[in-house]
């Protein structure tokens, strides 16, 4: 019996180890285009290039608990570059309401801000930023 507490021990030692990342998002040059949503500070892997959400610049969007004459814009930082750290990172800027809305071709990628979240309301400061980008094979 002593040896079945032991082991179920050993399981339960084992189970309870060091947490792991999940895994970065990875995705071949065949399967575009995506649509993927990124946290600041994450990127995506596409064939051997990162493309990452770096963070926001400005956000003047309309809360969304107000009625606005205009929608205003956010303008977000994309960052693309080697996996392998072969060759520079390319800083795009990226707006959700004035151009540009999508990049020009950067390693071959061709990146379009979707949708910036969460919305923000007027009753305190928008955290917690989260970018919507498609990815596509440049033309």
């Amino acid at each position: 019996m002593s040896r079945l507490i032991t082991l179920a021990l050993c399981f339960a030692i084992v189970a309870c180890g060091e947490a792991t990342e999940p895994e970065a998002v990875r995705f071949e040059v065949r399967q575009l285009p995506v649509t993927v949503t990124m946290d600041i500070g994450k990127s995506v892997e596409v064939s051997g290039t990162l493309v990452g959400f770096d963070g926001v610049n400005t956000d003047s969007r309309c809360p969304s608990d107000v009625t606005c004459v205009w929608a205003g814009n956010a303008e977000v930082r994309i960052t693309v570059g080697p996996a392998a750290g072969l060759g520079p990172v390319h800083l795009i800027t990226l707006n959700t309401t004035l151009e540009p809305r999508t990049s020009g071709e950067v390693y071959g990628l061709l990146v379009t801000l979707v949708d910036l979240l969460p919305a923000p309301v007027s009753t305190g400061p928008t955290t917690g930023y989260r970018a919507v980008v498609s990815i596509d094979k440049a033309p």
